[in-house]
């Protein structure tokens, strides 16, 4: 860990893989927890390592509840609409995928089923896929049996899939503005100002008229305040508080 984040820039994974023993596991294990970002090189297929930083972790709604030896865990909620096949969620504090295997063993999985690099996917793995595992209201599966016993909360990267949908959704609709034409147009079509002459007065309409009205305001000068303590009178502070004069408003 501390060798990638120590190259911004990025590491290759083959230059890591032979540091020590299980080296490649633990790299393995920090790109499903998300501790790193692995991009695969197009034109060579190498993996290119990065520090990820700060993550940013949703808690699942409900509870879920697993068994050592169960490839699944039950939920209490729908998680369906949250996390997608592919994607790492985490039980207690170890880190899994939400299984997506199409055939029985592992190593036979085609490309469309694997889970990604990413811990996230912004759609759902082929439509092709068969699934071998059930995903339900009640059960969720898993890529491995989790060899722990656990009941509690449930953690996903990112917003939920519902939240990302409704972004998608609307992201469309953020078109970015050509010039400040365009965006006049935009405001007030959306009413966030309003033409000049208009009852409700834009922000540049109440400037300048508190400018105008702070510009016509008079000052008046005060009379010099009547001193009532006497005792003061030929004192110091007395010559002072009787020569005391002030503007207001």
């Amino acid at each position: 860990m501390n060798a990638i984040e120590r190259v911004q820039n990025g590491i290759s994974r083959e230059d890591l893989a032979d540091c020590y023993n299980d080296a490649n596991r633990h790299i393995s294990d920090m790109i499903t927890g998300g501790e790193i970002i692995a991009v695969k090189n197009k034109d060579s297929k190498i993996q290119i390592l990065y520090p990820r930083g700060r993550p940013f972790l949703v808690k699942l709604p409900g509870t879920v509840a697993c068994h050592p030896h169960h490839s699944y865990i039950i939920t209490s909620e729908d998680l369906r609409g949250d996390i997608r096949r592919g994607e790492a969620i985490r039980l207690e504090r170890k880190w899994f995928r939400v299984g997506s295997a199409v055939r029985a063993t592992a190593t036979d999985q085609p490309e469309r089923a694997r889970a990604p690099l990413s811990v996230t996917l912004s759609d759902d793995l082929s439509s092709k896929n068969v699934y071998i595992d059930e995903y339900s209201n009640n059960q969720l599966p898993l890529d491995a049996s989790p060899g722990i016993q656990y009941s509690g909360d449930a953690y996903r990267h990112g917003c939920t899939t519902d939240v990302t949908a409704m972004w998608r959704e609307t992201v469309v609709e953020m078109r970015p503005v050509a010039d400040e034409k365009s965006l006049h147009d935009q405001l007030l079509k959306l009413r966030l100002i309003s033409r000049p002459g208009n009852v409700a007065a834009s922000k540049y309409d109440y400037q300048k008229a508190e400018a105008i009205n702070n510009k016509s305001r008079k000052r008046v000068r005060r009379a010099s305040a009547k001193i009532t303590n006497t005792h003061l009178m030929g004192t110091e502070l007395g010559d002072l508080l009787a020569s005391t004069q002030y503007d207001v408003p």
